[in-house]
């Protein structure tokens, strides 16, 4: 997304949240790495408390560093478990292969349809979608179904913070609300919505909505990246590529969140699996695991180091104004509002997908998380 092209539109995330350490890496007692996911305020304040550092703005790189030797690897990551954060050992695929997370889901699909129970322009046109998932797989599925017709509404929580820069790319399409779950009057707002609704997707944390009485699921992308050895195969085969051993000493993440956005593809893929599934026999849960798909693009190969390294391998196009010809030849213009008469325009990639007969909607994108009633579009005919 060009952020030139928002205009006047200031959609910058909160200063706490674009602290130093948000998605590092950090050496610890052992030698071994660590990678931190501190996109949200709580989890910030968690991984510095932990840490015995106070939760202020001023707090360094080089602090949390300092702060991160007096810890074994297998210690904090395991009391981040324990405090509910987000933290997670660097790995080799063979070391991931071995820990009994990897064994759990060694068989296990990159996505999963299983039953529960017993002509428009655009195929999903009349499918109403309910969208309870942030960051960034769940997001990117809804984000997918909402261009191919379906009334995809996006739900979210007053009490929760926001990352404005990736809300409204991923809203691309569809229409947003919030419903304060604290609230008597709001839990029944989101019965009656979940009552109509054709498709029913959240990705919070295991726990967290059963406990207000709806369901739960939540991974993230990085942390799974790290967990499973990517990371680590990535710094091996470019240190193998540049014959340096200093190259060794710094893991080298995915340039692109592949495996939530993967998995978002997958998700949605599935949903409309399970939609077809419904014409014959109704209700069917749908699931995706970052792990799974992380064991599924393993098994895909890789290309060589020369090769995803070397001079054939093109660089990553410049942020620029007007963008890059590479980045344009595959982006779409958004209106950016509540309404589609306020003129702001946001540059973003086009959607994958685009089928020959029935064209993708594309049109506006809320900048709000509270554009839309808690309701249900009527049918079109």
């Amino acid at each position: 997304m060009n952020d030139t092209a928002l205009g006047a539109i200031a959609l910058h995330l909160p200063d706490n949240m674009r602290g130093s350490i948000m998605k590092a890496f950090y050496t610890l007692n052992d030698r071994k790495y660590i990678r931190v996911h501190t996109n949200f305020p709580l989890h910030r304040h968690g991984i510095l408390s932990m840490l015995g550092l106070p939760n202020s703005s001023d707090i360094t790189r080089d602090q949390v560093q300092e702060a991160f030797k007096q810890w074994d690897a297998s210690a904090f990551e395991e009391k981040a478990v324990e405090f509910r954060m987000c933290a997670f050992t660097l790995r080799t695929f063979d070391e991931w292969d071995n820990h009994p997370q990897g064994l759990a889901i060694k068989n296990e699909p990159p996505r999963k349809v299983s039953s529960l129970s017993s002509s428009c322009l655009h195929p999903l046109a009349n499918n109403k979608l309910l969208d309870l998932s942030r960051v960034l797989a769940g997001p990117v599925a809804e984000r997918t179904l909402a261009a191919h017709g379906a009334d995809v509404l996006l739900v979210t929580s007053p009490n929760l913070p926001a990352l404005p820069d990736l809300d409204v790319d991923t809203s691309q399409g569809k229409r947003t609300t919030q419903i304060d779950l604290t609230l008597a009057e709001d839990k029944e707002k989101l019965q009656r919505l979940i009552f109509d609704a054709d498709v029913f997707l959240q990705a919070y944390r295991p726990g967290a909505l059963e406990g207000k009485g709806f369901g739960t699921h939540e991974v993230f992308d990085s942390l799974v990246q790290t967990a499973t050895g990517f990371n680590a195969a990535e710094s091996q085969a470019y240190a193998g590529f540049q014959r340096s051993l200093v190259s060794l000493l710094r893991p080298k993440p995915f340039p692109v969140q592949a495996l939530d956005h993967a998995a978002g593809y997958l998700l949605a893929y599935g949903v409309n699996v399970a939609l077809c599934k419904t014409l014959t026999i109704r209700g069917w849960l749908m699931g995706s695991s970052l792990a799974a798909v992380a064991q599924w693009l393993r098994s895909l190969g890789r290309v060589l180091p020369e090769v995803g390294f070397g001079q054939a391998a093109k660089p990553m196009p410049s942020i620029t104004s007007p963008p890059d010809l590479e980045v344009s030849d595959l982006s779409s213009e958004w209106g950016l509002s509540h309404t589609s008469s306020d003129g702001k325009i946001m540059t973003a990639l086009k959607h994958a997908a685009i089928l020959s007969e029935t064209p993708v909607k594309e049109a506006t994108a809320p900048i709000s998380l509270n554009s839309s009633l808690p309701e249900w579009l009527p049918l079109s005919v």
